[in-house]
């Protein structure tokens, strides 16, 4: 019987030690790692007769970094610690893979970008050449010197970044009521209309449809703009007063005329008419002014007016 003591070769006993030993299994044969008879008395520490994700080729029990290789245990690699060729998770060393390998030249290894870490598994800072946008920047050109189009905070340096950047006058990050979408500051006659300070237009000075103060070329405004070619403008469209509806002096193209108005196309009052003409004396109390009904004589409204002016003044003179 296995295990009285006494090795009976006859019914299949390799040895029999009257238990297991380190020469002898518990079977009654001998004790070799992969026989699938543990004998930790022989220094086994399992046996599953052959690699198991528990138990190593040598009988040993698998562990990472036990510097046994054993692949059903889901090791790539087992070098007893880290190297430039393996994790200490018995795994291929690659950047990204968040687990950091000094012996490999990792700095870190978040398992990818990081506000501290870079993708290429450097230190994140600004000037080392690795655009890193979770550390906030939107540049990164190998130096920390603004002007150069990537600023000394690696920050892009372009007009609306809201950083006033070399060269800028302002940056608001568009447009706003001091400062143009151009990141210059905003001044009417500048070129740039800018509707948040206030301006309809800009044409960097009087255009015809722009006056110089960049609000939209009226006639009626208050504003002479002579390239839309207004002679006057007292601010309304009212004829007679001086400055006609279409912004010429009254008297042309349909303005008036000394002595009275000729607007709308009726006869001029020629003022009041002196005794020769009237056959009253002067200072009788009587001031009467020689017209003719404006539908009528419309036409005839400033020839009708300077022919009488001319009939009184040779009266005048005869009368001398």
């Amino acid at each position: 019987m296995c295990g009285d003591g006494v090795t009976n070769m006859a019914a299949g006993e390799a040895c029999d030690d009257a238990g297991e030993s380190a020469g002898c299994d518990a079977d009654c044969s001998l004790p070799m790692c992969g026989d699938g008879v543990t004998n930790m008395t022989a220094g086994e520490a399992c046996d599953d007769a052959g690699e198991s994700p528990t138990c190593n080729m040598d009988c040993s029990a698998a562990m990472c970094g036990d510097g046994v290789l054993n692949v059903m245990a889901g090791e790539v690699c087992d070098e007893a610690g880290e190297t430039a060729t393996c994790d200490v998770d018995c795994s291929a060393p690659a950047c990204g893979d968040g687990v950091l390998n000094v012996s490999a030249g990792e700095a870190c290894d978040d398992g990818g970008e990081s506000m501290l870490c870079d993708a290429d598994c450097t230190e994140s800072e600004c000037g080392d050449g690795t655009q890193n946008p979770t550390a906030g920047e939107s540049c990164d050109d190998g130096n920390t010197i603004s002007g150069d189009g990537c600023s000394a905070l690696c920050v892009s340096e372009a007009c609306g970044n809201s950083v006033v950047d070399e060269g800028e006058s302002c940056d608001d990050g568009g447009a706003s009521e001091t400062c143009d979408e151009d990141c210059t500051e905003a001044v009417c006659g500048d070129g740039v209309r800018n509707d948040l300070a206030g301006e309809d237009c800009d044409d960097a000075g009087e255009s015809e449809a722009c006056d110089d103060d960049c609000t939209e070329a009226t006639c009626g405004d208050g504003l002479v703009n002579a390239t839309a070619g207004e002679e006057c403008d007292d601010g309304n469209t009212v004829s007679g007063d001086g400055c006609s509806s279409a912004c010429v002096p009254d008297g042309v193209d349909g303005g008036t005329v000394d002595g009275g108005s000729a607007d709308g196309g009726g006869l001029a009052d020629a003022g009041p008419a002196d005794a020769s003409v009237t056959g009253r004396p002067s200072g009788s109390g009587c001031s009467c002014s020689v017209g003719a009904p404006r539908a009528s004589l419309a036409p005839l409204g400033l020839p009708l007016g300077l022919f009488l002016l001319w009939v009184a003044r040779r009266r005048r003179r005869a009368a001398r």
